[in-house]
C-alpha cells in the first residue's frame, strides 16, 4: 500500500514538473517560429501606436495609424531629396545650383493590409538576440559607428528610438542600438525593409477589401439613371438582369470586369478641379448586405484626368486614362 502511494506521489510530481516546464517554455518563445525572445524593445499594444518614423540619407518616412468604421489603416508619408536632373549635371561632374536647390519630393498614400501587418509587429517590439553594451571601438563591426538609418516610434505617449546598423549574418535581422541606453539588439529586417521601401511595399493597390467572387449584386448609377444587376444563376462569373437571372448579359459583365481591374496610380487627399458628382458610382452587395462602393470622377481642368474613391481607398486615387475612358464611354449602355 505504501509502495503504491509512493509511486502515485512520484507520478504526480513528474506531471507537475512537466507542466511547469511546458508553460515556461511556451511563454518564453514565439509560437510562430520557436525563437526565444531576449528583449522587449518597447511595449504595446499595437493600438497604442501613434507614429512610426524612419530616417535615412535623403529619405524620411512617417506612418500615422488610423481607424474608421471600415477598419484599420495608415497614412504613409515619404519625403525624398530631389534627384539631380541630367540637365543639371555638367560633364559628368557635380550638379549645378538649379538641381541642388530643388525642394524634397513628398508622396502621401494609404496602406491597409500591409500596414496592419507592420503595426502588429511594431508594438510590442521584440528582439531575439540581445548583445548588451558594445565597446565603442567595436561598433564598426555592427555598422553602428555610422548608422545607416534611424527609427523612432511613439507608443502610449512615450517615444522610443533605435539606430539601425548592418544586417546580421544570414540577413534575417539588423543590428540596432538604443542611443539612450547603449544596448545593442537585433531587429526584424522584414519590418525595416517595409519602412525603407515603403512606396512599393506599403502602398495599397486594391480598391476593395472584399472578395469579388462574393459579390452577389451591383447597382450602377450614372447620369441620373440607375441599373441593378445580379449574378447569373448557375454561372458565377456572369451577370444578369434581376428580372431574368438566368439570361446572361455579356455587356454588363464586360463593363464590370473593366471596373474591377482599376488600380490606383497615386493617392490624393484633396484633389483640385473635382466635380460635385461622380461620373459613375457602383454599389456592391454580398450575402450580408452592402459590401462597398466605387466612384469614378473626371477632373474639370484642361488635363484629362480621372480619379476614383472607394470604401478602402479612403482618399481619392488617380486612375490611368486608358483604363477609365472605356468605363466612361460604355456606361450609357449599362444604365440606358
Amino acid at each position: 500500500m505504501k509502495a503504491t502511494k509512493g509511486l502515485l506521489l512520484h507520478v504526480g510530481l513528474f506531471v507537475a514538473a512537466s507542466t511547469i516546464a511546458l508553460v515556461t517554455a511556451s511563454s518564453s518563445r514565439e509560437p510562430s517560429d520557436g525563437r526565444r525572445v531576449e528583449a522587449e524593445l518597447w511595449p504595446g499594444p499595437a493600438d497604442a501606436l501613434a507614429r512610426i518614423s524612419y530616417e535615412a540619407e535623403g529619405q524620411k518616412v512617417t506612418i500615422l495609424p488610423a481607424k474608421d468604421s471600415v477598419g484599420q489603416y495608415a497614412v504613409v508619408e515619404v519625403t525624398r531629396a530631389a534627384k539631380p536632373t541630367a540637365a543639371g549635371v555638367a560633364g559628368g561632374g557635380a550638379a549645378d545650383d538649379s538641381s541642388i536647390s530643388k525642394p524634397p519630393e513628398t508622396k502621401r498614400f494609404i496602406s491597409v493590409d500591409e500596414a496592419e501587418k507592420l503595426l502588429s509587429t511594431m508594438a510590442p517590439a521584440k528582439s531575439y538576440r540581445s548583445l548588451g553594451k558594445i565597446d565603442p571601438a567595436r561598433l564598426v563591426d555592427y555598422g553602428l559607428d555610422k548608422p545607416e538609418s534611424k527609427l523612432s516610434v511613439d507608443v502610449a505617449g512615450n517615444t522610443y528610438r533605435l539606430e539601425v546598423g548592418a544586417l546580421t549574418p544570414g540577413s534575417g535581422d539588423y543590428y540596432v542600438r538604443d542611443p539612450d541606453t547603449g544596448q545593442v539588439h537585433t531587429f526584424s529586417a522584414e519590418q525595416i525593409g517595409k519602412l525603407k521601401f515603403s512606396e512599393s511595399r506599403l502602398l495599397e493597390h486594391d480598391l476593395h477589401g472584399f472578395n469579388a467572387d462574393d459579390v452577389r449584386a451591383v447597382e450602377v448609377v450614372a447620369g441620373g439613371k440607375k441599373r441593378r444587376a445580379v449574378r447569373a444563376e448557375g454561372k458565377p462569373n456572369a451577370w444578369a438582369d434581376p428580372a431574368t437571372p438566368m439570361v446572361v448579359d455579356e455587356t454588363v459583365g464586360n463593363w464590370l470586369l473593366k471596373v474591377q481591374r482599376l488600380r490606383p496610380q497615386n493617392y490624393v487627399d484633396k484633389p483640385a478641379n473635382l466635380p460635385a458628382s461622380a461620373l459613375v458610382r457602383v454599389e456592391y452587395y454580398d450575402q450580408k448586405g452592402k459590401a462597398g462602393y466605387l466612384e469614378l470622377f473626371r477632373a474639370t481642368g484642361a488635363e484629362k484626368k480621372y480619379l476614383a474613391r472607394s470604401e478602402r481607398s479612403r482618399w481619392y486615387v488617380e486612375i490611368p486614362a486608358s483604363a477609365a475612358e472605356p468605363i466612361e464611354q460604355d456606361v450609357n449602355t449599362i444604365v440606358k
